[in-house]
C-alpha cells in the first residue's frame, strides 16, 4: 500500500518527498486502497525509524523506494543533528 501511494503521488506532483500533513486525498486520482492513509508520517517514520524496511524482503522495499526517488536520512547525519540540538541546549 505504501509504495502504491507513493508511485501515485509521484505521478500526481512529481515527487516523492511527501509533506509530513498530507493524508491521500479520498478522489478518484488515488487507488482506494490507499485513501485516508496518513502518507506524510509513514513517510517520515520510513526516512527517519526504518519502517518498512524491517524483516523479509527489505533490501526489496529499500530498492523500490530508492528507484522513486525517496531519500532517506543518514544516520550519520541524524546524529549529528541530535548532537548539535544537545549542545545548543546546553548552552541556553
Amino acid at each position: 500500500m505504501i509504495l502504491t501511494a507513493l508511485k501515485t503521488h509521484l505521478e500526481i506532483y512529481g515527487h516523492v518527498d511527501v509533506p509530513s500533513t498530507f493524508v491521500v486525498p479520498t478522489d478518484s486520482d488515488w487507488p482506494k486502497e490507499t485513501r485516508e492513509l496518513k502518507l506524510g508520517s509513514r513517510t517520515l517514520n520510513i526516512r527517519y525509524r526504518g519502517d518498512f524496511l524491517n524483516g523479509n524482503g527489505n533490501e526489496d522495499n529499500y530498492n523500490r523506494l530508492v528507484n522513486l526517488g525517496f531519500r532517506f536520512v543518514e544516520r550519520k547525519k541524524k546524529a549529528e543533528m541530535i548532537e548539535e540540538e544537545s549542545v545548543e541546549s546546553r548552552v541556553e
